[in-house]
């Protein structure tokens, strides 16, 4: 399978009380946008969010899907959604309007979808979920600007640094790209990491599925933000969940955007690893050796991980498996836990811990000679090692073999 998880997220702030000065314009803030490709030999659907998608007045949004396989034409439904979740109409230039558009996206091609002008502005999120994985960048356009978007991905902690000093206004965009309700409070906190102030603005408490908020920080209930600098505001879920988060910066009736820093809890989490590892096996006992390769497929929203495991060399006694192994399953911040079953190993069962420390077990192995193969080792986004143990039938009459493996991050 392969895994896009990509988020693209837009802000449009609409005049209020103190914007009403005739020829004011409004603007548009892009941010973060992350394309995370993760790469392997099973197949699943891929998902790319787009949290926030203006439409309508006189705003021109350019939808752009690419499909970078040159040998695999990608086929998906980009679907519209409204700030509260359900399917929003939207009116695109050589279409009927709709709530959903059937796509597909020749080998090495793209298609662009561009909104039409008029009527009322409208604001919302796409997702579009395809059968293989694809980029894609949003253009905005209003009042002679044109801004293009850079890139952001789901997340369960993260940090804003903002200043606010010398006209500044700061705010952000808040999307929920998951399928339950997400709560989220925001933590002010000075340079020295005293927190200020927390709140539970209830317009994120809660965030629906598929919604997004797009506020500057005095409209969440942040009271202490004005004239400050190298201050941050922590962006946590309460009770699970992750979001997409864009910073916005006005100034002299400009807006543009800046970054929100993901922010590391300490614990294992599958999205700071790579998409492909390569290394070595040697079995210590018997002095047999032979290469090593992982991919791994990570769909961020669903928490799901499809791992393909590549082994070169005699393995068992006999040749290395055809093709990849492959274990699937789902993580959270307490760990995560993945099961298979493939020659030569039978039924299989991977255990990560919220500490990145792992066991493989293969308990059934399909062998007359062999009981069973087990390895532990720790998992690191640079390296992922391991020590296994060979048990062989008899027992003590045939003493296990011993081993380790190595995979380190890259090609």
């Amino acid at each position: 399978m392969s895994h896009n998880a990509s988020v693209i997220t837009l802000m449009v702030r609409r005049p209020s009380s103190r914007w009403a000065a005739p020829g004011r314009a409004w603007r548009l803030a892009a941010g973060a946008v992350v394309l995370c490709w993760l790469g392997g030999s099973a197949r699943g659907d891929s998902t790319l969010v787009f949290p926030h998608l203006p439409a309508g007045g006189d705003v021109i949004t350019t939808v752009t899907l690419t499909n970078t396989n040159f040998d695999t034409p990608v086929t998906g439904t980009l679907g519209i959604f409204s700030q509260n979740g359900t399917p929003r109409m939207l009116a695109v230039e050589g279409l009927a309007p709709a709530s959903s558009f059937q796509i597909t996206i020749p080998a090495g091609g793209s298609r662009t979808l561009t909104t039409t002008v008029g009527g009322n502005i409208s604001l919302g999120m796409a997702r579009f979920t395809s059968d293989f994985p694809a980029g894609g960048v949003v253009r905005f356009q209003i009042a002679g600007s044109q801004i293009g978007v850079l890139s952001s991905t789901p997340q369960d902690f993260g940090t804003l640094i903002y200043d606010t000093t010398g006209g500044n206004e700061t705010g952000m965009a808040v999307a929920n790209p998951g399928s339950a309700p997400l709560n989220i409070s925001l933590v002010h906190a000075g340079p020295d990491g005293v927190v200020l102030e927390t709140v539970d603005p209830p317009e994120l408490n809660p965030v629906a599925p598929n919604g997004q908020v797009s506020k500057f920080l005095p409209e969440f209930g942040l009271r202490q933000t004005a004239n400050r600098s190298g201050h941050t505001i922590r962006i946590q879920p309460r009770g699970g969940g992750k979001f997409s988060a864009l910073g916005l910066v006005l100034r002299n009736n400009l807006l543009s955007s800046t970054a929100v820093v993901r922010g590391s809890t300490g614990r294992f989490s599958f999205e700071e690893f790579s998409q492909a590892y390569t290394g070595s096996w040697r079995n210590t006992t018997f002095g047999t050796q032979g290469t090593t390769g992982l991919t791994l497929a990570v769909n961020l929203l669903a928490n799901l991980v499809v791992i393909n495991l590549t082994l070169g060399g005699e393995v068992f006694g006999g040749p290395p498996p055809s093709g990849p192994v492959v274990l699937t399953g789902t993580f959270s911040d307490r760990g995560f836990t993945a099961t298979g079953n493939a020659v030569p190993f039978g039924p299989m069962t991977l255990v990560i811990g919220a500490d990145g420390s792992w066991t493989f077990t293969a308990n059934s192995i399909p062998n007359p000679n062999i009981t069973s193969l087990r390895i532990t080792g720790t998992a690191r986004p640079d390296r992922i090692i391991g020590n296994f143990t060979v048990t062989f039938v008899g027992g003590g009459a045939n003493p296990p073999a011993v081993g380790t493996l190595t995979l380190n991050r890259g090609l």
